[in-house]
């Protein structure tokens, strides 16, 4: 099944917008050498592939509610809990269970065209689904001014 399933990233820059972006260098502050910039990537990478894996795998569990309160503001403002919660019902149900996942990259994105200005992280993973054998999901995460990161956009390929 070559499905793609965009779950919650109707939103007009979706996750290929920001890939664009990144590539671009990740200094944005001039006194931050270049050793401390790829220390924080490297930081907020643990961080964004443990909020990714727990985040997919509450969805995994069926706790879509919960998965929609954890989500970023801007990503709640965009689709309603109901909404939320109705999509990913219709949609995982038709993918099945999940039969394995791998995380298989993670990117950096700086204040992307069309969104807040700051950090924005691109998660992939290899998933195969019972119905399914060939996805792969990606997550898009933004880091709010408390330092946690959310989602921003869920996506089944």
């Amino acid at each position: 099944m070559n499905t793609k399933i965009l779950i919650a990233a109707i939103i007009s820059f979706g996750c290929t917008g920001l890939s664009l972006y990144a590539d671009q260098s990740v200094m944005q502050n001039g006194a931050q050498s270049a050793a401390q910039q790829d220390k924080q990537v490297e930081e907020w990478k643990v961080e964004t592939a443990q909020t990714g894996k727990n985040y997919v795998e509450g969805l995994d569990k069926g706790n879509y509610a919960q998965s929609w309160t954890q989500g970023d503001q801007i990503f709640q403002h965009t689709i309603t809990q109901k909404e939320w919660e109705r999509a990913l019902n219709d949609s995982r149900k038709k993918l099945g269970g999940v039969k394995s996942r791998a995380l298989k990259d993670q990117k950096i994105a700086w204040d992307p065209q069309g969104l807040p200005k700051g950090a924005y992280m691109v998660v992939e993973y290899d998933t195969s689904f019972d119905n399914a054998p060939n996805s792969g999901e990606i997550l898009t995460m933004r880091r709010g001014s408390d330092g946690k990161w959310r989602v921003l956009t869920y996506q089944v390929n």
